[in-house]
Formats: structure tokens, C-alpha cells, sequence
């Protein structure tokens, strides 16, 4: 999927356009979160749905959904479930890797130039 942001923010330009990397969705919490790569320095963080419009619906193949407790309910590329966030957050080169390759692929797939490289 492709977002366009609509809230002027340090770490999002309003009106560009981000890859989705998964969204998330919380029963008990009441909410939607997608993960997109903030300009500051390209970390993937979860923001609020309601501060993106979205703009393309496709998904690439290789995405799955995830149930767990606590009833929220993930849909991500299947490379980046289990423990990969864990070990991306913590700077594992491998993780760290794995990402900037699908990145690169969901460029190519959305035929948008890779901001990060």
C-alpha cells in the first residue's frame, strides 16, 4: 500500500507519499497502526492510520496476518514476523539487512524511488 501523509510533523513531510510496511489493529485499544519509514532517519515506526490517506490498496504477495493475545491482529510481510522487529530494533546486521532488501523490493513493485539509499 501507499500512504499520503496528512499531518505536518518533524518526521513526515505532509502530502508525501510512504510504503506501508504493515498495519496493525487493536480490539482492546481501539486502533489502527501502520508502519511506514520516517524522513529523519529512515527508522520504521508505527503511526496512527487516521494521519494517512490511502492512496494505493494493492499488497504485494508474501504478506501475511498474524493473530495474538490481547486482540490485535497484524498484516506484514511474512519475512518480518516472529522476532525480526525485536532484533531489528536492536541492531542486528542480519535484520537489518533482510529489511533494506524487501524495502528495495516494495520500491520496485510501487515504482517509487528508494529515499533511503
Amino acid at each position: 500500500m501507499i500512504l499520503k501523509n496528512l499531518v505536518d510533523s518533524q518526521n513526515f513531510a505532509i502530502n508525501e507519499y510512504y510504503i506501508c510496511l504493515g498495519i496493525e489493529f487493536s480490539e482492546y485499544h481501539k486502533s489502527t497502526l501502520v508502519s511506514v519509514r520516517r524522513d529523519s532517519d529512515g527508522t520504521p515506526v508505527q503511526m496512527p492510520l487516521s494521519d494517512f490517506k490511502i492512496i494505493e490498496h494493492d499488497i504485494p504477495l508474501g504478506w501475511s496476518i498474524n493473530f495474538f493475545d490481547g486482540g490485535f491482529t497484524r498484516v506484514q510481510p511474512t519475512i518480518f514476523s516472529g522476532n525480526f522487529w525485536d532484533l531489528y530494533y536492536e541492531g542486528d546486521p542480519h535484520s537489518e539487512k533482510k529489511f533494506e532488501e524487501y524495502y528495495e523490493i516494495l520500491c520496485n513493485f510501487f515504482n517509487i524511488k528508494n529515499k533511503f539509499k
